[in-house]
């Protein structure tokens, strides 16, 4: 699929074998507002999704609000993704981006957070702004089936009167096992690039179907990645997520692409950048989100972190954010898990991983 011209939209200008080649598009990339008008994208087999609609996030008193917002997202919405009932549907899967019954969410639950992550619509409050924008604009329950249930033969579907062990083995079947998850699963290299290629379009729901179709989970292939880039300038795939942001109407950036992916267990990188040149590459609200996520994440992958933890020069933290207000906002609104220590290093423009290489004979998209 073609991608849309758009502030993020740059030609091929060099034939060097980097990360930026395989997707046509530099690193650092100059910030432009996007539209205000909604753009859509879709998978196969899917219905269209909302990506770039950057109005409506002030966050609501009203709880029934944000329901109301969810279920005028896509009408699958409005009956529980996995038995199709239509009472008491009013909790999400806020990384498989989908919305459930009361009983349903019970058995997504007892999957385990890192398969599903289940909150309610009703009762939870979501004061972070990406989590809030992905509910807004990305929860789809008919992109979701179209995934997770492509070859579900009528007879194997459960309703909202199955037992509570008829529903658990249907959850079980179609989140962990992906019985009806269309084609062949994935390898490492052929996810890796379903990835990158969900990231570049800014695709959530392309983010999904590689996340579904991939053999391993999420944060396998990004601990393999971030292993095999050890030593290296290979860009994480944190940083090229966190790149492609979103501008919304008053300005600010949401980073959604990011946000997704950390909900779907993705290796944060802990390499923030700190020596100066490199930090005026970065816009100030993209380290305070880092810096945000690092404070919940950070601990998890220490053992994972690259080797190039410390410089010489110790950067003044006054660089580490030049901005006070984006970051209280953003520090009182997420839980603080741990103070992670801050690795320091220097950040280049990264070569790619040689696994990544585009063929010599694919062009540039249109």
């Amino acid at each position: 699929m073609p991608h849309p011209q758009g502030p993020f939209h740059h030609g091929s200008t060099t034939k060097a074998r980097s990360f930026e080649r395989l997707t046509h598009l530099p690193l650092f990339a100059p910030l432009a507002p996007l539209s205000s008008s909604s753009s859509t994208t879709s998978i196969s087999g899917g219905s269209p999704v909302h990506t770039h609609n950057a109005q409506g996030l002030a966050l609501h008193s009203g709880h029934g609000i944000l329901l109301q917002r969810v279920q005028a997202v896509h009408s699958s919405n409005l009956r529980c993704c996995d038995c199709g009932a239509n009472r008491t549907v009013d909790w999400v899967s806020i990384n498989l981006l989908c919305v459930l019954c009361i009983k349903c969410s019970g058995a997504h639950r007892s999957l385990g957070s890192h398969v599903s992550k289940v909150r309610s619509l009703t009762l939870d409050s979501f004061r972070d702004a990406e989590q809030r924008y992905l509910l807004r604009h990305s929860v789809n329950n008919s992109v979701v089936n179209a995934i997770y249930a492509a070859t579900l033969a009528p007879g194997d579907a459960i309703a909202a009167h199955a037992s509570d062990s008829d529903r658990a083995a249907f959850v079980r079947d179609k989140y962990v096992l992906k019985r009806w998850v269309s084609g062949p699963q994935q390898g490492y290299d052929t996810s890796l690039k379903s990835l990158i290629a969900g990231i570049h379009e800014e695709s959530v729901a392309k983010l999904q179907r590689a996340i579904a179709q991939s053999k391993e989970p999420l944060r396998v292939v990004s601990q393999r990645y971030t292993a095999e880039s050890e030593g290296s300038n290979n860009v994480s795939l944190f940083k090229y997520a966190l790149k492609h942001n979103w501008r919304r109407s008053d300005g600010s950036l949401v980073f959604a692409i990011a946000e997704f992916l950390l909900l779907n267990d993705l290796v944060i990188d802990t390499n923030v950048p700190t020596d100066p040149e490199t930090v005026k590459k970065w816009p100030v609200e993209a380290l305070d989100y880092w810096h945000a996520k690092l404070d919940v994440y950070g601990d998890v992958f220490l053992s994972i972190d690259s080797k190039h933890r410390e410089t010489k020069d110790d950067v003044p933290p006054m660089l580490r954010s030049q901005s006070t207000n984006t970051h209280k906002k953003r520090q009182s609104s997420i839980k603080r898990w741990s103070l992670a220590s801050i690795p320091k290093a220097p950040q280049n423009i990264i070569s790619m991983h040689k696994s990544l290489r585009r063929a010599k004979k694919d062009s540039p998209p249109s």
